[in-house]
């Protein structure tokens, strides 16, 4: 697409249709979803965090599917070399999601768990436990991660099959994060001055296989917040892909996330590459520990994969500075499913 938006109003026509398509710098486009016209008319979407830290990496993700809504937490200890996974899940009588990306609260609350994430403008607070986290180990989580608006980018686009079949994203990261993990007698620590964090926020109505890979990462690079949160996939999603640099928005064109192949098939635990089509990014992802979820019910055999690692290369800045990176908190994060 390549196309900025700059007018804010709403999302969605009456007929079900996007008044425009295209990016833009922070949300200015305004969802209704009670102006869907597919069928079932309920919002399908997910709200999902990774929180980066050289020690951690703790991942959050609420999904919302054909009536049930999916809770996936993955807990990573870098000093141990050791994930640990929990998948939750509930009916969903109600949108539990709601239209704001990035807004609002998303709540899910069953036996021996209760999650929040409660959006609040510029932060968001995100605490809960699961008592049976790991091997009926208890965890309990806090956190309080702090949005810079001009270290995101939202884009809109329909899906190939018809008009009125869509998704609306909202992409960010160089979040400050404040906060911990307690995972039975251990204590994990994201300290504002050491960790950060990217969100993916998406609401639309969509159907039929859907595949995207995101790799994302955050930290100081020469001195300055960096931060970048890349998808590929989504219809013509690759297209509208920035990193961002003190504060700053550098477009990109379009991305390739190149995954390693063995006997045909991808290994993530060999190193990724991520380009452009300008030769802005040259990029290596250097993968260390892997978490996996399988799904089946409403989102019909869906995986997940999240992969921790760090990332170094280069970054062209707009202003032609050509940026250095060196080992900075990372993830890889790809979904298939059919909704």
């Amino acid at each position: 697409m390549q196309r900025r938006m700059l007018e804010a109003g709403p999302l969605l026509k009456r007929d079900g249709t996007l008044v425009e398509k295209g990016y833009s710098q922070g949300l200015i486009k305004r969802l209704n979803s009670g102006f869907i016209t597919e069928k079932p008319k309920r919002l399908r979407g997910w709200e999902c965090y990774h929180l980066l830290s050289d020690m951690c990496r703790f991942n959050i993700s609420v999904s919302q599917g054909r009536g049930r809504v999916y809770l996936m937490l993955s807990l990573f200890d870098m000093a141990s070399d050791k994930v640990y996974s929990c998948l939750k899940s509930e009916n969903a009588d109600s949108d539990k999601l709601g239209d704001e990306l990035g807004g609002g609260m998303v709540h899910m609350m069953g036996k021996r768990y209760e999650i929040t994430i409660r959006n609040k403008g510029e932060s968001t607070h995100i605490y809960g436990h699961v008592y049976d986290f790991f091997e009926k180990t208890p965890m309990l989580f806090d956190f309080i991660l702090r949005l810079n608006p001009l270290s995101s980018i939202a884009y809109c686009d329909s899906l190939p099959k018809r008009e009125s079949l869509f998704y609306y994203t909202l992409k960010s990261c160089c979040l400050t994060t404040d906060g911990r993990v307690i995972f039975g007698d251990r204590e994990y620590l994201f300290p504002p001055s050491a960790a950060v964090s990217c969100a993916d926020s998406t609401r639309g109505a969509f159907q039929g296989r859907w595949t995207r890979r995101i790799i994302g990462a955050g930290g100081i690079v020469e001195g300055a917040p960096f931060g970048l949160n890349l998808v590929e996939g989504l219809s013509n999603a690759t297209t509208e892909n920035a990193f961002f640099y003190a504060g700053h928005m550098n477009k990109l064109e379009n991305i390739s996330i190149q995954v390693a192949t063995v006997n045909g098939k991808k290994d993530l635990k060999r190193p990724l590459t991520v380009i452009d089509g300008a030769g802005r990014l040259k990029l290596l992802f250097t993968p260390k520990l892997k978490g996996e979820f399988r799904i089946g019910g409403s989102l019909k055999g869906a995986k997940e994969s999240y992969v921790a690692g760090n990332l170094q290369g280069t970054a062209l800045l707009d202003n032609g500075r050509l940026l250095n990176i060196a080992n900075i908190p990372a993830f890889y994060h790809a979904t298939d499913a059919s909704f």
